[in-house]
C-alpha cells in the first residue's frame, strides 16, 4: 500500500505524504530503503498499542499493523492479536482527534473462519462460519 501511494507520487504528481508507523525503524528503513530522503516518506519508531501521538494533520488512516500468517497466531496469539484490538482503539482515538476523512482496516480472509468452495472469492456480505449479526443459543 505504501509503495503503491508513493508510486502515485512518481507518476501521477499526487503529493501524497505518508507517516508510516513501524515497530522497528531499521527494518523499516530496509523495507523502503529506496524511499529513504523522500520528503513524502516519514517512518516513526510506534507500537499501535501504545499511545499514538502525531503532530501533523491526518486526512487517513490505514491500518495494517496485525501479523497476517497463521504461524503466527499460533506461535504469539496474544502478540497477533492485540494490535487489532488495541491497536485498532488507539487508531481510531487519533482519528477522532484528528478528524479523518476515512479510517480502512486490512485484514485477512481468517476473518470469515471456514468457508466454502462456493463461497470464492469472498464477498462482503459473506460471514463464514459464524453470523455476526445472527443470534446464538447458549447451552448450558
Amino acid at each position: 500500500m505504501v509503495e503503491t501511494l508513493l508510486y502515485l507520487n512518481e507518476t501521477k504528481k499526487m503529493n501524497i505524504k505518508i507517516t508510516g508507523l513501524v515497530r522497528n525503524l531499521e527494518n523499516g528503513r530496509k523495507r523502503f530503503s529506496h524511499y529513504i530522503g523522500d520528503n513524502k516518506l516519514q517512518l516513526v519508531k510506534q507500537d499501535v498499542c501504545d499511545e499514538i501521538k502525531i503532530d501533523e494533520n491526518v486526512d487517513y488512516i490505514i491500518h495494517a499493523a496485525s501479523k497476517a500468517s497463521p504461524k503466527f497466531f499460533w506461535s504469539d496469539p496474544v502478540g497477533t492479536i492485540l494490535p487489532n484490538i488495541v491497536g485498532t482503539a488507539n487508531l481510531l482515538k487519533l482519528a477522532v482527534k484528528k478528524r479523518v476523512k476515512t479510517f480502512m482496516l486490512f485484514s485477512t480472509s481468517g476473518v470469515y473462519g471456514f468457508v466454502g468452495q462456493s463461497s470464492y472469492p469472498i464477498k462482503e456480505d459473506c460471514f463464514g462460519y459464524l453470523n455476526p449479526r445472527g443470534y446464538r443459543v447458549m447451552l448450558s
